[in-house]
């Protein structure tokens, strides 16, 4: 499928995008397909593994509540699943063993490398990583407490998926469907849980529900999807005529699961305290069909879900694609004093405040193509960072 495309490189202020949420439209005549980043080289070969107590200068293996550290000139290889931990320090290097694995912590910061996949061997099986830190206004340097981060080091995370984030609908959804029709289905399968865009003006009702559906797809027939539930609202998926004038207002249909998975904890739902994934200066990062949830600290600068923070030119090594941010409590992706970054198919739903955010508005280089933002809600006017994330007028 071929995107709209939105190409920054301008130091103009921009707060947020919200690509295709109205309907982004056909790309204009021409390649216009993002520029793909040089593959990453695979993650560095391990020199042991962390269920060998010989592979720790304790000589033990790791047991729940330890502020775990893997030494600089180790490459580890997770193969299991460790405890619940305090934290986790990444001083060399830590490589997921293609196996279903969870990794649990109150927060992890990398100064070495943590890979799970590579570019040209993604990920295969279930990697679920959670943040589970307190919620405190304690610091950590800049980053807070429950959050993955990059400082000097590579977070690089890939996940197996075929085809795209989202695609439209190609016929209309009427009440009582148990079925959808796509635009593209390609690599889309049973199991997949999805929204629908809403295409009502408001995208609420009267009493207040909203026209968002999420459902899981059951079968999958060519582009045409099997639902697990019928569908309780209108949603257009035809091209609308307007004076003469073709308007595409089709529903987007965006898929949320992947097979890894950045999350915060279970409690994050009472406190809308979530984890956070944070590069600073030096720090690169590359994420590929991961899926976040749970993810960014409502009312809180500089916690959201992935924030690229101060990274300058260093920001042309990163890039976040085919992602899937959900359920979240700020923000989608912010970039702040990083120029470079590679932004394509992400798609979020229901998150709080700008979603697509250029912190000081001079961050060049940046690319976003085919991103979507669906259901951006309003935070509650002391929770918001910004005037503009909760008054419309700013």
């Amino acid at each position: 499928m071929r995107r709209a495309r939105v190409l920054l490189r301008s130091a103009s202020l921009v707060f947020v995008l919200l690509l295709a949420a109205c309907g982004a439209q056909e790309a204009p005549e021409g390649d216009l397909s993002a520029p793909r980043r040089e593959p990453s080289p695979p993650p560095p070969t391990p020199t042991a593994k962390w269920s060998d107590a010989a592979a720790w200068p304790s000589g033990r293996v790791p047991v729940a509540g330890d502020d775990v550290v893997v030494p600089a000139g180790t490459v580890l290889l997770l193969d299991v699943t460790p405890p619940r931990l305090s934290s986790l320090t990444v001083d060399g290097a830590l490589v997921f063993a293609d196996r279903d694995t969870q990794l649990t912590a109150g927060w992890i910061l990398v100064h070495g490398g943590l890979y799970v996949g590579s570019s040209r061997k993604p990920f295969s099986h279930s990697a679920v990583i959670t943040l589970t830190g307190p919620e405190t206004d304690a610091s950590l340097g800049h980053m807070g407490s429950k959050f993955l981060a990059a400082m000097g080091g590579v977070i690089e995370v890939y996940g197996e998926m075929e085809g795209d984030s989202w695609s439209r609908l190609d016929r209309d959804a009427r009440p009582g469907d148990t079925a959808i029709t796509l635009r593209d289905a390609a690599g889309w399968r049973a199991g997949d849980r999805i929204v629908i865009a809403s295409t009502d003006f408001s995208g609420y009702e009267d009493d207040g529900d909203p026209q968002f559906e999420e459902r899981t797809v059951t079968a999958v027939a060519g582009n045409v999807l099997t639902l697990d539930a019928p569908v309780q609202y209108f949603h257009q998926g035809t091209l609308m005529s307007v004076g003469g004038i073709s308007v595409d207002q089709r529903a987007e249909v965006a898929r949320l699961n992947r097979n890894v998975v950045i999350r915060g904890d279970e409690q994050s739902d009472d406190t809308q305290f979530g984890g956070h994934v944070m590069v600073m200066p030096g720090g690169r990062l590359r994420l590929d069909a991961v899926e976040l949830y749970r993810m960014g600290q409502r009312g809180r600068l500089a916690r959201y879900p992935i924030h690229f923070h101060q990274v300058g030119d260093g920001g042309a090594d990163s890039l976040v694609s085919r992602v899937s941010i959900h359920h979240a409590y700020h923000r989608c992706v912010t970039i702040h004093g990083t120029n470079g970054v590679l932004v394509e198919d992400v798609a979020a739903f229901r998150t709080y405040g700008h979603c697509f955010f250029f912190e000081d508005g001079d961050e060049t280089g940046n690319e976003l193509y085919g991103n979507l933002a669906l259901q951006v809600l309003r935070p509650p006017a002391d929770d918001a960072v910004l005037p503009s994330d909760y008054s419309y007028l700013g």
